[in-house]
């Protein structure tokens, strides 16, 4: 698998990932378990990550991509058309993270990537037809980790230093495939042991977290899986015509769960019936020379469960929005709330975008979209509101009208 191109780098959040978890509220059984028979997290739920680790570790790059993104890549202006590279049947998503550690005797370099398909036989076909490149020469494999092991050993180049090593192990487990390429000394890096000791650790996580701690809460409650009703990639582009086949997950802020644990007000929330939540932060890729200020490059969404509906309409009217600017929403779901402001972008540089936020009730579910323009000027504040405002609408019927029935 490649790395996807480069998303937009312009793009300032006015609300930082770090908060927007808070953007709703102003306030097993004893027996043997069965084995899991396929993994139901996302893809950056089994890579490895510097908290795997150890404190000496950093993370040096991050990259997502969807299935979307592979059959349907971005090109922007001015830039080389991209050879698309085949796409492997069954694929879903791919999450690869790249690490580094300096003080470390052994390993100092490392590359996790997971990527999930559809079925374990779609990841064994495509493990049965990796080729890495032709630097990369395949050995024998002295053990196996998950489900089958493949073992690659990187040619060493004339200007690598001698002491060093790099292998690269492939491991199914069920229905994804972990790769992780580790340099290291030469010595302890032989027949791939330092490789193959991240690989354990990895194999580990996947089949601690085969299936969400959420996805079991919200089985229990009779929930159903709030990420299958987020909007997709698809349906923003259906939605909307300024460049909407360009919304990118932000690889900086990825989605997740947002358990009641995750907020100071966790016990409050439990007496309202609050289930679970999961949220997602997209932006446009978008080039310089088409920015304009009736373009939203910024996308949160965002849905909560409830046990009841009386109580999630409790917390809708508590909730505080972007904490002005109140305007009356069209009618959308059971109940809905809305916000527009112009506001500061975050950071040194900070520029003023154009927000708006609508919240709303469907049934037992509580949902957000809020969307946000590239930096405008004070002049163009109106024109970037009124077209903000205008696609948070659309996106906000289509999702209550996806949350239906749940």
């Amino acid at each position: 698998m490649k790395k996807k191109q480069k998303k937009n780098q312009m793009f300032v959040w006015v609300i930082g990932a770090a908060a927007v978890a808070l953007i709703g509220f102003g306030l097993y059984s004893a027996y043997t378990k069965p084995a899991p028979t396929v993994l139901m997290g996302d893809a950056w739920d089994y890579t490895l990550s510097a908290a795997d680790l150890g404190a000496s570790w950093s993370e040096n790059d991050r990259s997502f991509q969807t299935l979307y993104e592979m059959t349907q890549p971005i090109i922007l202006p001015n830039e080389p058309t991209a050879v698309p590279s085949p796409i492997q049947p069954g694929i879903q998503s791919s999450y690869y993270v790249d690490m580094s550690d300096t003080s470390s005797r052994e390993a100092f370099v490392m590359t996790s990537q997971v990527v999930m398909y559809d079925s374990a036989l779609s990841a064994q076909t495509a493990l049965n037809m990796e080729s890495p490149g032709t630097e990369w020469e395949k050995v024998n494999a002295p053990q196996t980790v998950g489900d089958a092991t493949v073992l690659w050993y990187l040619r060493p180049i004339p200007e690598a230093s001698l002491e060093q090593a790099t292998y690269r192990v492939d491991f199914r487990y069920l229905n994804a495939i972990h790769s992780l390429a580790v340099t290291g000394r030469k010595e302890p890096s032989a027949d791939g042991k330092l490789a193959f000791s991240f690989a354990k650790i990895a194999l580990e996580k996947m089949q601690k977290n085969a299936m969400p701690e959420a996805l079991k809460i919200l089985s229990e409650a009779q929930r159903t899986d709030l990420r299958s009703v987020l909007l997709t990639q698809r349906e923003l582009a259906a939605l909307d015509p300024k460049f909407g086949n360009r919304w990118v997950f932000d690889d900086r802020a990825l989605p997740m769960w947002t358990p009641n644990s995750l907020f100071l007000d966790s016990k409050s929330l439990e007496t309202f019936g609050r289930v679970m939540g999961y949220q997602a932060m997209m932006i446009k890729a978008v080039a310089p020379e088409e920015a304009a200020p009736i373009i939203s490059a910024g996308l949160f969404q965002q849905v909560t469960a409830y046990r009841e509906a009386g109580n999630a309409q409790k917390i809708l009217d508590k909730m505080e929005g972007l904490g002005g600017g109140a305007w009356k929403p069209p009618e959308v779901g059971d109940s809905a709330r809305a916000w527009s402001i112009i506001s500061k972008t975050e950071g040194e540089s900070s520029r003023l975008a154009a927000v708006t936020e609508i919240s709303f009730r469907v049934g037992v579910y509580i949902a957000s979209v809020r969307t946000q323009t590239m930096p405008i000027l004070e002049s163009q504040g109106l024109t970037a509101s009124e077209a903000n405002k205008e696609i948070a609408q659309k996106f906000a019927l289509s999702f209550a009208g996806k949350l239906k029935g749940k």
